[in-house]
């Protein structure tokens, strides 16, 4: 979550050294530089391995932690796709959702599902033209109207995709697991997988309660 730019790194690094822990602080700028070797591709796979020893922080440690990793990734006033992916994962793992019982069926999410599904092919980076097909054919194996493709749009909205993401999480395990296995279908039908692809996916199934397995070995 560190930033890129100077300027607002220097100004996460006052804010942890202002409210964490110095040991911790001193922790982060200590593994940082190894981190920052990492290639995208094994980002997600680093931090699940930490999920059981975050699990065992108080809930005072869980809530500061939530608090800084929610002001680090808004210091930019710009959250990316890997920021937004991060803190869903983090908080499907960590911060106890309340249990929902299913309300929709997969033909009832269909708004939902295409906006799922558009964030998906935009992240392939492939043509306009291929992004729209994968779209129809994900939506095909769906049971749902390929008509409904006619609305895409090329771009990533995260609002969009945070709201399809809360209401596909109200529908039954077993259209979860279908949308699962849909998305991931379309991500690998090209034979190329990017790191938004992944980010995407990831998030996906930690909304959904259906981890995604990793895509590398570590």
């Amino acid at each position: 979550l560190l930033d890129k730019a100077p300027t607002i790194q220097n100004w996460q690094r006052q804010y942890l050294e202002a409210n964490e822990d110095s040991k911790i602080t001193e922790a982060v700028y200590t593994v940082k530089p190894a981190l920052d070797r990492l290639t995208p591709i094994t980002r997600f796979p680093i931090l699940e391995l930490t999920i059981p020893s975050l699990r065992l922080l108080s809930p005072s440690q869980s809530s500061l932690f939530r608090q800084n990793v929610q002001r680090l990734m808004t210091a930019d006033s710009d959250v990316s796709l890997f920021e937004y992916s991060l803190y869903n994962v983090l908080r499907s793992s960590l911060w106890i959702k309340e249990s929902k019982k299913p309300k929709y069926s997969a033909a009832q999410v269909s708004d939902a599902l295409v906006s799922l599904v558009s964030s998906l092919v935009v992240a392939s980076g492939s043509s306009e033209a291929i992004q729209k097909q994968s779209l129809i054919n994900t939506l095909l194996s769906l049971g749902l109207d390929p008509h409904l493709a006619d609305t895409f749009q090329p771009k990533i909205d995260l609002k969009a995709l945070d709201d399809a993401l809360n209401i596909i999480d109200d529908t039954s395990m077993k259209t979860k697991e279908k949308v699962i296995k849909a998305c991931a279908q379309c991500v690998i039908d090209d034979k190329q997988v990017t790191e938004e692809e992944i980010e995407i996916l990831r998030v996906l199934g930690a909304f959904l309660g259906c981890p995604i397995p990793p895509f590398v070995k570590i």
